[in-house]
């Protein structure tokens, strides 16, 4: 499938790259289209944010386009920073710091990174997929890799940051490769559907 991210941010562009183009997806960016299209994402959940995203860039494009919204959420914060915090514009380490400093007498530190990706085709028809990966925040910031909150979201599963992992390790992990593998199975199954009845 040839495909378009509704993304400027580079860093998220690499990821899904990485994830869709070995299942043999095509993935063209706005640059490569010549797009400078900037949405604002006003809806309150991951879902929404995604949704306008692909509906934004699907208006002007004739082929299936990816929205993503991620974020992170943290329970004892009453799920800050969240949907408020995902956006392009933001500066990740004032944010890191708002977050570290609002924590600092906390001790339930559980968290998880969130993921909705939205695929929107040509005639409105669209398809979601989310992915969940859970994990602590940090006391301080560690690791130099990876972007946004990567520095102060523990895993367990990697015994390390999101910022202390390789871009392989985090990528096997990823709430992105989740929220790719759901996408696809509901594409997949849709498609099986229809040929099904054929």
């Amino acid at each position: 499938m040839k495909l378009l991210l509704s993304t400027s941010n580079e860093d998220k562009t690499h990821e899904l790259k990485s994830l869709l183009e070995p299942l043999g997806h095509t993935v063209y960016t706005l640059k490569d289209y010549g797009l400078k299209i900037r949405v604002e994402a006003k809806g309150i959940t991951f879902f929404q944010n995604a949704l306008l995203k692909a509906q934004a860039v699907s208006k002007v494009v004739d082929i299936p386009v990816l929205g993503d919204e991620s974020g992170l959420v943290v329970p004892a914060l009453n799920g800050e920073p969240g949907v408020y915090y995902a956006g392009e514009i933001h500066n990740s380490v004032a944010n890191i710091q708002l977050l570290l400093r609002k924590m600092e007498n906390i001790t339930d530190r559980e968290a998880y990174m969130q993921t909705v990706l939205v695929l929107m085709y040509p005639d409105g028809q669209y398809y979601y997929g989310e992915g969940t990966v859970r994990g602590t925040i940090t006391r301080s910031r560690r690791g130099f890799n990876g972007f946004g909150y990567d520095s102060v979201f523990y895993s367990p599963q990697l015994k390390k940051t999101f910022a202390e992992a390789s871009f392989v390790e985090k990528q096997s992990v990823s709430h992105r490769l989740q929220a790719v593998n759901d996408l696809f199975r509901k594409v997949n199954a849709n498609v099986g559907a229809m040929n099904s009845k054929k």
